[in-house]
């Protein structure tokens, strides 16, 4: 009867292990469903899953559901829902972001996905661009002259809010090869500045531009859809400030996406106040390459050995005796860690035609402005090693946690009789083995992430005259629009997965 005891001290702790890690495989799961539904652009199931009750339903995980129903909202054309939504996120970021370092401790012997998810820097960055954008949808549909004015300054002034955002990551992670500037903050907040159009306004977005291609030289060199070179750039970053000019240019090579951009910052900047537009193209593309999974293990066997019998173990002789087991059935230190494996867009020419009974009226080239996945990964990359220790450490903390509550259990156990060490022994160390496989399965990478970002946003400016248009990206047809005789700019959205 004491002997049952001794296993149902553990077992309960192996069961609740494993009822959580089946509730994150199933969040992982409809995740992958969500993906799913935006690819084929089914936004009626993609916002009935996010609203499940079963998607994310923890308190912690609420800027997930918040900014995955945004971005459906939003690609619905349901934009007064869609700005509700981002600015709910934005204000619910904003308070998680000021939780004390106190509170974000308990991850340190808890799993990550016990904790608040804050969002990447990234993410709350870009929370910023899309309550502008929607702003500026709101301005364009809304006939009332007062009331369109008032979504353009409110475009604004997430243009502004987003730039600030931006100074602050500047100066918090300066020195560094990571995300703190944005080249689509200039270049999309230059398009709001142009359309408010005062002599004034108009001053902000030339700079604006040149802030564009300032950061296209100094920051996004980091990132391969730009450079050819961005892993030795990464690598050798802290050193370049030292490097001459002759031996800079080895950490720089241009990819036919960084000369698109630049020739498109240099002709919107010159074009400005011609107003030789009246219709910008942007196309949301793809979907961001996904939060996966990787696997660490250490084995913690050192050879077989004999179970002894008669007196018990000290503690040091007890975890010896619980690690000397034969290698194949050894336990081991194993977690998850969160990584993206993501891919360089390769493409050197995305092109948008917009044709009138199939034939091509107007055909131009998009800049990439923001490439999403290339951001992302970086950002992950960098909090590697800091995670892979904290989290190594905490498993190994736990081992040492079970480790010492078994020996508790083994003394006591043979303190009470009734069970001799030769059965109480072999207990151990068959409870820490299926303990320490469960501690395995509590350790899973935190894949919580802003699922529907695209992969990257690109954008072009054009002249059109009004009428119907079908619009084609990359030879597919993707949108029908209508531009209307209108003195305001028209904002053509586009999403492409």
């Amino acid at each position: 009867m004491k002997s049952l005891h001794f296993i149902f001290s553990f077992t309960l702790c192996v069961l609740l292990t494993g009822c959580a890690s089946k509730s994150i495989h199933f969040q992982r799961k409809l995740n992958d469903d969500l993906r799913k539904h935006a690819k084929t652009k089914n936004f009626d199931q993609a916002i009935k899953l996010v609203k499940d009750k079963e998607y994310y339903p923890e308190k912690r995980s609420e800027l997930v559901r918040l900014l995955n129903q945004a971005s459906i909202l939003y690609y619905k054309g349901k934009y007064p829902q869609a700005l509700l939504k981002f600015n709910d996120a934005r204000d619910l970021s904003e308070r998680l972001y000021t939780v004390s370092i106190s509170k974000r401790a308990k991850t340190l012997v808890t799993n990550d996905n016990l904790d608040n998810y804050y969002g990447e820097v990234y993410e709350r960055s870009l929370i910023r661009f899309y309550t502008a954008l929607v702003s500026y949808k709101l301005y364009e549909t809304e006939s009332n002259k007062t009331k369109a004015r008032a979504h353009l300054f409110n475009a604004r002034a997430a243009i502004l809010d987003w730039d600030t955002y931006l100074d602050s990551k500047q100066y918090d992670l300066a020195g560094r090869p990571t995300y703190k500037a944005d080249l689509a903050a200039k270049v999309f907040g230059a398009m709001i500045h142009e359309e408010i159009g005062t002599s004034s306004e108009l001053q902000i977005a030339k700079q604006l531009y040149k802030d564009a291609d300032k950061i296209l030289k100094q920051n996004y060199g980091a990132y391969p859809t730009y450079n050819a070179a961005s892993r030795k750039y990464v690598s050798d970053y802290g050193d370049l400030p030292k490097k001459s000019s002759k031996e800079l240019k080895a950490y720089t090579r241009d990819t036919a996406n960084a000369t698109i951009v630049k020739s498109y910052i240099k002709s919107a900047s010159k074009s400005m106040r011609k107003k030789k537009h009246n219709a910008v193209v942007l196309i949301n593309y793809g979907l961001i390459s996904p939060k996966t999974p990787k696997v660490h293990k250490f084995p913690m066997a050192f050879g077989s050995s004999i179970i002894p019998s008669g007196k018990s173990l000290s503690i040091s002789a007890f975890a010896a005796a619980l690690l000397s087991v034969p290698a194949a059935a050894a336990p081991e230190i194993k977690f998850e860690q969160t990584t993206i494996d993501s891919k360089a867009n390769k493409s050197s020419s995305i092109s948008i035609e917009f044709k009138q009974k199939g034939r091509t009226i107007k055909k131009v080239f998009a800049a990439i402005i923001n490439p999403i996945s290339d951001i992302a990964k970086l950002e992950v990359d960098n909090q590697k090693l800091m995670k892979m220790g904290k989290t190594g450490a905490r498993v190994a903390a736990k081992h040492i946690g079970t480790m010492t509550a078994l020996y508790i259990t083994y003394k006591i156990a043979l303190k009470k009789g009734g069970i001799t060490q030769a059965l109480a022994l072999p207990l151990a160390v068959a409870s820490y083995k299926v303990t320490a496989g469960q501690l395995a399965k509590g350790e899973l990478a935190d894949l919580r992430e802003w699922t529907l970002l695209p992969h990257y946003q690109a954008m072009a400016k054009l002249k059109l005259s009004p009428g119907d248009y079908e619009v084609f990206v990359n030879g597919k047809m993707l949108k029908r629009v209508t531009i209307p005789k209108s003195r305001k700019t028209q904002l053509i959205d586009i999403f492409a997965p």
